[in-house]
């Protein structure tokens, strides 16, 4: 897992310290992101049967990806869009990047 220093003094930061702080410190110890977040409402990602929508709606259970790894891809997403770093253009693809 890639660490994650946060400036809890920052203005921005500091109205989520309470909560975000724990949370930093059981990535940091190793536990999937799910359980890191320290709510039953979160599980494991992993094939749904039916939609994610619809498995949240009926379930009440978040499915929830370990992303805590640093992406190596040339590629990176924000919402369900795929964009590419300009600066890594021209290096190999590393694989495919799932949004």
């Amino acid at each position: 897992m890639t660490r994650v220093d946060v400036d809890w003094a920052a203005p921005w930061f500091a109205p989520y310290r309470d909560v975000g702080e724990p949370v930093l410190a059981r990535l940091a110890a190793g536990l999937p992101v799910h359980e890191a977040l320290g709510h039953q409402c979160f599980e494991a990602a992993g094939p749904l049967s039916q939609g994610y929508e619809r498995h949240v709606a009926a379930t009440g259970r978040v499915p929830t990806r370990d992303n805590t790894q640093p992406n190596t891809s040339r590629e990176f997403c924000i919402d369900d869009r795929v964009f590419r770093e300009p600066r890594l253009a021209s290096a190999p693809a590393m694989g495919a990047v799932a949004c």
